[in-house]
């Protein structure tokens, strides 16, 4: 569900039982490429 554009962290956590940080922290990762260009921002 994490992957779905548009979705809502606070309802699929809910509607799966995990409290939202549970569910940040088990289903949503940081995509390489974006860590990667936030990181070059960071640094800049």
């Amino acid at each position: 569900m994490a992957n779905v554009p548009g979705m809502s962290f606070t309802w699929a956590a809910e509607k799966m039982g995990h409290s939202l940080q549970m569910f940040m922290n088990t289903y949503v990762g940081v995509d390489p490429s974006i860590d990667k260009e936030m990181t070059k921002l960071w640094v800049s």
